[in-house]
């Protein structure tokens, strides 16, 4: 064979990309099992079979990285130049800032005389991580960039980057590689000379056909190709990634679980609390709620490979994207799609199986537990403040971590919860988190506390702050007075539409705005007209909400809670507080089986002491059904007198 060293000279005529592409033809397929093979950095040297196909080169060498820091390539590369071998190198300089060593790489091989180009614009990075061995039809492509620690372990199985390499002379990957750095080498949009070039830039190769199991961004979303392979795959999924932010693939791996596909996942600790990238977090807690098995690097080094194995599909994808949005249409990214008709039943076993080994290696990968926000941070109102208006706005920053707030406000130095669950403000830095407080009473002390919550629901509480409104304060038990102006007789029975007067958060906490029912009181407090027997109940009640009552207790003793309650679904739970002391622990809401399907519940052994009370009934927990159910009266009968 004849081979012409100007054949990738920056300014080649056609002529010779002519005589290259008859050249590429004359080599011929060569045996996959002698050519094409998977390394695993985790006990494998990778680095050497790279730098044997670099030494061993005699045509052309194509190079493309994010970023290099490992001087062993550089000198390889400029000693193959020295010798007369084409070398073409794409780089990205906006990776230097990251890693500086990049910068002394690239201009090594710059002042070597190698030709070179940049991207420079553009949406999105080059996040190629590549090489083409011209002469030997050889590819070298993987999710691993170029620094002394990726390609070979520290200490096999103790301190090592997980990453996979892909060694192979496939025609159809090394045509589509060739196609694709063409593309970018002539680009004048998003790429400009970095150095050693004095002509126009022109292909080398012939406009090869990329093949239809390569994937390479942004010609093609990245995401959305993947998300219709998993959510064909009916059997298990299997991934190992770097870093998720893309709703996409998050969303598809919970649906996967929903319908019955287990998928294990293996993910980079450090991305988990990446300040500089703070929706990772979400996205992982996401998975973890959603079923996903998770599990998280345990060794000293990196989790950094891209893989996903579907094993019902027989399929491997395999490549440079993370699960972002910029990976996924807008860096400049390869990917790999192997499913079965592409012949090599080998490749996915070698992923299958490498997954396996680190899934059950219970020393260097470890379940994944999910870690709680960052205390909020309050601004206003200032603790301890007074002269408040009637409504006030609670301000706080909540850290990089929280999604999720409960709002706990009140009469009470324990303030109850007033909202649940509330998904306000941002995680992004410098966003400051509010809500406000209407219709708040004068002349009285307020205490709030807020908790942050992950979206797997873990919790960090603020501390608890007090302000005082301007005014004087009503008169009544806890702010409030009672319905009618006088307070209902214990033992006796209290209408739940006769809470006491005072307005919200003092006489009730309602979480949404105006009278569902639209009767009997204007307040917000829900209440409705029964369908059957005259009257009202209280209904559309929400774990958070409350309302008070105050009573005259005829005796000192021990006294009987009934309740009249309508419920759909199980598990909502209320409490009773007797002048702000809790008297009964959780009660649990029966399912009647209709909301106006009433039934009486009993809960004994509530002390009551002589004279005016006020009796809080609090709604804790949601039912299966939507609510805390629906309640029509509460009625108090004393039992024998004692000393509480």
């Amino acid at each position: 064979m004849i081979r012409s060293r100007t054949l990738l000279n920056s300014t080649t005529e056609p002529v010779r990309a002519l005589t290259f592409a008859a050249m590429l033809l004359s080599v011929g397929p060569l045996g996959a099992e002698a050519q094409e093979r998977l390394c695993d950095t985790k006990f494998e040297d990778c680095r050497a079979p790279l730098i044997d196909l670099i030494r061993n080169e005699r045509i052309g060498i194509d190079v493309a990285f994010w970023y290099m820091q490992d001087s062993r390539y550089v000198t390889e590369l400029i000693r193959r130049h020295t010798a007369g071998v084409p070398v073409r190198i794409l780089v990205d300089q906006r990776a230097n800032p990251k890693y500086p060593n990049n910068e002394a790489m690239i201009t090594a091989l710059r002042d070597a005389g190698i030709p070179m180009r940049e991207k420079f614009a553009g949406p999105d990075i080059m996040h190629f991580k590549f090489m083409v061995f011209h002469g030997q039809n050889m590819l070298e492509f993987s999710k691993a960039n170029y620094g002394p620690f990726a390609f070979v372990p520290l200490q096999p199985n103790v301190s090592y980057d997980d990453e996979a390499v892909f060694f192979t002379n496939d025609d159809r990957l090394t045509n589509s590689f060739r196609r694709r750095f063409d593309d970018r080498w002539v680009d004048t949009f998003e790429y400009r000379n970095f150095g050693n070039i004095t002509g126009p830039v022109v292909r080398q190769y012939p406009m090869f056909p990329i093949d239809p199991s390569m994937n390479f961004p942004p010609l093609e979303d990245f995401a959305d190709r993947a998300v219709s392979r998993y959510d064909r795959e009916s059997q298990r999924i299997d991934a190992i990634v770097f870093r998720d932010y893309d709703d996409r693939h998050t969303k598809a791996m919970v649906r996967a679980v929903a319908r019955g596909v287990p998928v294990r996942l293996i993910t980079e600790p450090g991305e988990y609390r990446n300040p500089l990238r703070v929706l990772a977090a979400e996205h992982i807690d996401r998975m973890f709620m959603g079923g996903v098995q998770l599990k998280v690097r345990n060794h000293s080094g990196l989790t950094h490979e891209a893989s996903v194995v579907m094993h019902g599909l027989g399929e491997v994808i395999f490549g440079s994207s993370n699960w972002t949005p910029g990976s996924a249409i807008l860096s400049d990214e390869h990917n790999y799609f192997y499913d079965p008709s592409l012949g090599k039943p080998w490749f996915f076993q070698w992923f299958a199986d490498q997954f396996n080994r680190k899934w059950s290696d219970a020393v260097n990968y470890v379940p994944f537990q999910p870690l709680p926000p960052d205390a909020p941070s309050y601004s206003t109102p200032i603790n301890g403040t007074s002269g408040a208006t009637g409504n006030v706005t609670l301000t706080w920053e909540g850290g990089p971590w929280a999604h999720f707030y409960d709002i706990y406000l009140g009469t009470s130095s324990t303030p109850p919860l007033l909202a649940a669950n509330l998904q306000i403000g941002s995680p992004q830095p410098g966003v400051v988190e509010t809500f406000t407080v209407s219709n708040l009473q004068p002349g009285t002390t307020y205490y709030w506390r807020i908790v942050a919550k992950t979206w797997a629901q873990v919790t960090g509480s603020g501390s608890t702050w007090s302000f005082t409104t301007a005014g004087s304060a009503p008169q009544g038990g806890g702010g409030s007075t009672p319905f009618g102006g006088t307070p209902a007789a214990v033992p006796g029975t209290l209408q739940a539409e006769d809470f006491d007067e005072g307005g919200p958060l003092v006489a009730y906490s309602d979480t949404t705005g105006g009278n569902k029912g639209g009767v009997y009181r204007l307040t917000d407090v829900d209440i409705a007209a029964a369908a059957t027997g005259g009257g009202y109940y209280i209904g559309w009640v929400r774990a958070g909400e409350w309302l008070k009552y105050t009573v005259a207790v005829a005796s000192t003793g021990m006294h009987t809670l009934e309740t009249c309650v309508a419920n759909i679904g199980t598990g909502a739970t209320f409490h009773v507080e007797v002048d702000g002391v809790d008297r009964t622990g959780p009660i649990l809401v029966p399912d009647t089986g209709g909301w106006e399907t009433w039934q009486t519940i009993t809960t004994t052994g509530i002390p009551l002491t002589a004279g005016r009370r006020v009796i809080r009934i609090v709604f804790d927990r949601v039912s299966s059904g939507g609510g805390v159910g629906n309640y029509n009266w509460f009625r108090i009968v004393g039992s024998a007198s004692s000393t509480p």
